[in-house]
């Protein structure tokens, strides 16, 4: 954070104790080193009597964000999926509030499982212009202190936890109709979402497992070629973020080319699906990515971590990528693909 975000940053903090302290009459406690994105603690008071409720808040500011983002009287702003799933996880409610320095005002939004959006990137909330931090908001927000409790996530992140867990003690968790279910539910739209696979030795009975079979070229798989399936053990699965690497991979060693995905960017939901289901039933993920600030937020956003995966030619291991972008490793890539020896002649990369 450079000196002039790091103003704006102050000016919000500052800005919003203010409101606290003289609108709701409530205790305000400044973060100074903010944990998971929360920036302060406030305490519901009774005539100036501390009360033991608390509410997190994490704190944006900005005219230019207030400006920008404005839609149809609210405001859509993103975090990250590990945020998120740590605050349903907290003890105590979490209030996200975006402060306008000009008007010297600020609006919230409590963030649970029906407020909060999951995106292939992380999560949306919408913070409404009908909810001020004034002292109008008090009652809500007392209600908000109150009546949290923790959720342990919404039922996708319980169920990426409970992966999480049965990979951790090594117990199989085949694909099933239940996992399908679960990504997508309440999400018609997400049916259409595709993913790009080749030579992924799929076994069961799913309509993917026919479809990439033999195939000479990348198959797209969508969440309608759902089924049982799984891999045989000690599968290795590689990942590639570039539709032009998994093209070229194909044409340049056909079926000898060893498993590989595409993430196609941010992991759509069938991706993600695909991905976690093999990691789930035992293969090894190996993933590479545009060795720039995209490719590390797509790696830290993948599964939440449900699923184990290893960095596949991180950069410095005769994978060059000094411009960020993945086709400069496409050589070494290429051999390992091919299940060549891994130590690639970097002058000829």
């Amino acid at each position: 954070m450079g000196p002039s975000s790091d103003r704006v940053g102050r000016v919000g903090v500052h800005g919003v104790a203010l409101l606290v302290v003289g609108e709701l009459g409530w205790k305000f406690r400044e973060q100074h080193e903010s944990d998971w994105g929360i920036d302060a603690i406030i305490e519901v008071a009774d005539e100036d009597q501390p009360t033991s409720r608390l509410i997190a808040l994490q704190i944006k500011c900005g005219d230019a964000r207030l400006d920008r983002l404005h839609r149809d009287g609210r405001w859509p702003l993103y975090g990250e999926k590990r945020h998120l799933m740590r605050w349903l996880e907290y003890p105590i409610p979490v209030v996200v509030v975006l402060y306008d320095p000009t008007r010297r005002t600020a609006y919230w939004q409590h963030v649970n499982d029906r407020t909060a959006a999951w995106t292939p990137a992380g999560f949306r909330i919408d913070v409404p212009e009908s909810q001020p931090l004034d002292a109008a908001a008090s009652a809500t927000l007392r209600a908000v202190a109150e009546q949290w409790v923790p959720q342990r996530g919404t039922s996708r992140s319980r169920a990426l936890h409970a992966l999480a867990t049965c990979t951790a003690a090594s117990v199989p968790v085949p694909p099933t109709e239940q996992l399908w279910t679960l990504f997508a539910r309440g999400a018609d739209t997400n049916l259409r979402a595709a993913v790009h696979a080749f030579g992924l030795p799929l076994i069961g009975e799913a309509p993917a497992v026919h479809l990439l079979a033999g195939a000479h070229t990348p198959i797209t798989l969508s969440m309608d070629d759902r089924g049982l399936w799984s891999v045989p053990p000690g599968t290795t699965v590689f990942v590639c973020e570039n539709l032009g690497i998994i093209d070229v991979a194909a044409a340049v060693l056909g079926t000898d080319c060893r498993p590989l995905v595409c993430l196609g960017g941010f992991p759509s939901l069938a991706t993600e699906y695909l991905l976690i289901g093999l990691g789930a039933c035992g293969a090894r993920l190996r993933v590479h990515v545009d060795h720039d600030t995209v490719g590390r937020q797509i790696t830290d956003s993948l599964f939440v971590r449900s699923v184990p995966f290893e960095t596949w030619r991180p950069i410095g291991q005769d994978c060059q990528g000094m411009l960020g972008e993945e086709e400069e490793c496409l050589p070494a890539m290429l051999a390992d693909l091919a299940g060549e020896p891994t130590t690639i002649d970097s002058s000829k990369a």
